[in-house]
């Protein structure tokens, strides 16, 4: 139905796509989520050399011209930048990406026996929904460090880090993971959140802190430090008494399907629509030390710079206050 709706409203239109030709019946588009796309919105998927959908092709899918356009808002080098049509990790808040970039390894998913299948797919647009024409070519088994980084972070992530507009990806998420985890090995969780969507965490059975994604280009902390056995703690810069459907069934991966309750904590909120990652980092920064991230106003304009040193020494501190 989706499908349908596209082609009907790229017929509507006299080109489509960097072939600059009239749209007909029957055609397999792939549409800019761009508000801003000056390339027809729509594309045909031969002219860009994919076989099938991506995945984030009914959400958050942009055409390469409006990639370089929001690089351009961010003051990032596209030269820096790996290339890949999969690679959306440093798009601003206005089209967040909810996907990694494609230096992610394709092993993120191990199964709950701590295995993993890792598929070597051949084709540029590997990270795709559909399996049409997929090739794979080889399958492997093993072991995997669900709490490992995703990546060495390059200076692209860095100036998005230090951007005021800049969104933070799973990458970073990541990094920021394992330093809180050094500070209090104790405390449990701080898995990849590529593995939330997916419903494929390690269930951890004591305390945990954990950030989670919930699929709408938002970042949120999560937490039963201090709880009661089953309930959680959740702390949210964007909504004070709202709880998405996808953070509840992350949980229940996470917990084994003995979450009880969600509690709200009131926190300081974000002033924009790109610090939802800053503030969540900094939310389980002050539960990894001990302090109650309700009880905390932090310096806003210092958030970013803070948490770059951080990345970069590897010692993640708590944040500035007022």
């Amino acid at each position: 139905a989706i499908e349908q709706d596209i082609c009907k409203k790229a017929l509507s239109l006299d080109s489509v796509c960097i072939c600059n030709s009239k749209p007909r019946p029957g055609d397999r588009l792939l549409q800019c989520h761009s508000e801003e796309c000056l390339n027809g919105n729509f594309f045909h998927l031969h002219c860009l050399k994919y076989k099938r959908m991506p995945n984030n092709s009914k959400s958050t899918w942009i055409c390469n011209s409006c990639k370089e356009k929001l690089y351009k808002v961010n003051n990032v080098n596209i030269s820096t930048v790996q290339s890949g049509e999969n690679t959306t990790s440093t798009l601003n808040p206005s089209i967040p990406s909810t996907t990694c970039t494609s230096s992610i390894p394709q092993n993120l998913c191990g199964g709950v026996d701590g295995t993993v299948d890792d598929l070597s797919i051949r084709g540029s647009d590997a990270e795709c929904d559909s399996n049409d024409d997929v090739q794979i070519m080889k399958v492997c088994r093993g072991n995997i460090d669900k709490t490992a980084s995703l990546g060495n972070l390059i200076q692209a992530e860095y100036d998005i880090i230090e951007s005021p507009n800049g969104w933070l990806d799973c990458t970073v998420i990541q990094e920021a993971h394992i330093l809180l985890k050094q500070v209090n090995p104790m405390i449990k969780g701080f898995q990849r959140t590529t593995l939330g969507p997916a419903r494929n965490f390690d269930v951890v059975t004591s305390e945990f802190v954990q950030i989670l994604h919930t699929g709408n280009h938002h970042w949120v902390c999560t937490s039963s430090v201090g709880c009661l056995p089953g309930t959680v703690n959740l702390y949210d810069s964007l909504f004070h008494d709202i709880i998405a459907n996808e953070v509840e069934e992350q949980l229940k991966d996470l917990m084994a399907n003995k979450l009880t309750g969600i509690n709200i904590v009131p926190v300081q909120q974000q002033g924009n629509g790109s610090d939802c990652g800053v503030f969540s980092i900094a939310f389980a920064t002050c539960i990894v030390y001990g302090r109650d991230p309700g009880m905390v106003t932090f310096d806003v304009p210092q958030m970013r710079p803070h948490l770059s040193r951080c990345l970069k020494t590897g010692v993640l501190s708590p944040f500035p206050q007022v």
